[in-house]
C-alpha cells in the first residue's frame, strides 16, 4: 500500500510538473529564473542597472551605453527546482556598431535536466539592438526564437514520447539616467528602467496534441541609484562605490500578470576591483502563488573580482576580465517543503559563476 501510495504521489507530480511547463506558461522555467551571476546575487533586480553584457536578459537598452565589445559565459540559474543535475548556461556577446549607429548583442540563454526517464531541454536564441534616442535615454528591442523539447530516455517503453513546442517574439527595453539635478555628486547615477519580454503575446506551437498556448511574459520596472563619494582616487582607482537596486517584475501570460516580484539587492565596490553583493528575490502573491516553490523568497550572497589585464600586460588598449559567484539559500527553504520527501532531494545547487572579458581600442 505505501508503494503504490509513494508511486501515485510522484507519478501526480509528475503531471503537475509537466503541465506547469507545458501548458500553463511555456518557457516560463528559463524565463522566470535570473541569469549571470551578478545579477542573481543583486536579487534578479537589474533592470534599472542595466550595465554591462548583462543588460541583455534584464534590459535590452542598457546596451546602448557600452563603447566596448563584451563575451560572457555563466554556469547556473538562480531558480530552485527539485530536480538533480540541472545544467544552464548562458552566453552572450555584444559590440558597438559604427558611427554611433547603436550597439548589438547576440545571447543564447539554456536550461536543462533529466526527470522521470525523460530529457528537458528549453533554449533561447536571441539578436539585440539598442540606441541612444536623446541624451540619457535609450531604446532597445530584442528578437527571440524560443525551443522547448522532451523526449524519453528509456528506450525500451512501450510509448516513448517526444514533445517539442517553437515560438517566436520581441522584448523592449527603455533606459533613463536622470540628469546631474537628481543626484548627490556629479559622479552618481540615477537610473529608471523598463521592459517587457514577449510584447506580442505570442503562442507556443507544438508538434503534438497540445493547444497552442500564450507564451510566458515578464514585465518589470526598476531603478537604481550608484553612490560615488568625492573621495580622493588611489593609484588612479575610485576607492568606493556603492549600488543600490530596486525591481518590480511582473509574472504571467497572456497580459495576465498574476505574481509579481519586489526584488532588491546592494553592492560595495573597492577600488574598482573588488565587488561585494547582498540581494532578495521575493515572491508576493497577488492572484495565486505555486505554494510549492522553493527559490521564493531567497537571499543572495557573492562578489566580483574586475582584473585590469591592460594595466597588467601593459597593453595599449583596454582589457578587463570580470569574475562573478554567488549563493542561494535554498538549502535552508526545501527542508520544510513536501516536494522534497516526495523526490528525495537533500539540497539543490545553490551556486553559480560568471566569466567575462570586455576590451577596447
Amino acid at each position: 500500500m505505501y508503494v503504490k501510495k509513494t508511486i501515485l504521489i510522484t507519478v501526480l507530480n509528475f503531471i503537475l510538473f509537466l503541465t506547469t511547463n507545458l501548458a500553463q506558461s511555456s518557457f516560463s522555467t528559463i524565463l522566470g529564473t535570473s541569469h549571470f551571476a551578478r545579477t542573481i546575487r543583486l536579487g534578479n533586480a537589474y533592470t534599472g542597472v542595466a550595465e554591462g553584457t548583462e543588460a541583455l536578459f534584464y534590459n535590452v537598452a542598457g546596451i546602448a551605453d557600452s563603447k566596448v565589445y563584451g563575451v560572457l559565459f555563466s554556469k547556473g540559474q538562480g531558480y530552485g527546482i527539485f530536480v538533480e543535475d540541472v545544467k544552464a548556461y548562458d552566453y552572450a556577446i555584444v559590440a558597438p556598431l559604427p558611427d554611433n549607429w547603436g550597439n548589438i548583442g547576440l545571447s543564447i540563454n539554456t536550461l536543462s535536466f533529466q526527470f522521470n526517464n525523460g530529457n528537458y531541454k528549453d533554449n533561447i536564441y536571441s539578436l539585440s539592438y539598442a540606441k541612444n534616442i536623446i541624451d540619457d535615454l535609450s531604446i532597445g528591442l530584442t528578437t527571440n526564437y524560443y525551443y522547448y523539447n522532451s523526449s524519453s530516455t528509456d528506450i525500451s517503453a512501450e510509448e516513448p514520447y517526444s514533445v517539442s513546442g517553437t515560438a517566436f517574439d520581441i522584448n523592449l527595453g527603455i533606459l533613463y539616467e536622470f540628469p546631474e539635478l537628481f543626484k548627490i555628486t556629479n559622479n552618481d547615477k540615477f537610473k529608471i528602467g523598463f521592459q517587457i519580454k514577449n510584447l506580442l503575446n505570442s503562442k507556443t506551437d507544438y508538434n503534438n496534441s497540445f493547444d497552442d498556448e500564450p507564451l510566458y511574459q515578464n514585465l518589470r520596472l526598476g531603478t537604481s541609484y550608484k553612490v560615488s563619494p568625492n573621495l580622493k582616487n588611489v593609484y588612479g582607482l575610485n576607492p568606493l562605490n556603492l549600488l543600490i537596486t530596486f525591481d518590480a517584475v511582473f509574472i504571467g501570460s497572456d497580459y495576465d500578470f498574476k505574481i509579481w516580484q519586489p526584488n532588491y539587492g546592494i553592492e560595495l565596490t573597492l577600488f574598482e576591483l573588488l565587488e561585494v553583493s547582498y540581494g532578495r528575490e521575493s515572491e508576493k502573491e497577488i492572484k495565486e502563488v505555486d505554494y510549492q516553490s522553493p527559490q521564493h523568497p531567497v537571499n543572495r550572497y557573492g562578489f566580483g573580482l574586475n582584473i585590469p589585464l591592460d594595466y597588467i600586460l601593459e597593453l595599449s588598449y583596454k582589457v578587463n576580465l570580470k569574475f562573478d559567484y554567488c549563493i542561494s539559500d535554498w538549502r535552508q527553504i526545501d527542508e520544510n517543503n513536501v516536494q522534497s520527501e516526495i523526490f528525495d532531494i537533500k539540497e539543490i545547487d545553490d551556486k553559480a559563476f560568471s566569466i567575462g572579458l570586455t576590451f577596447g581600442f
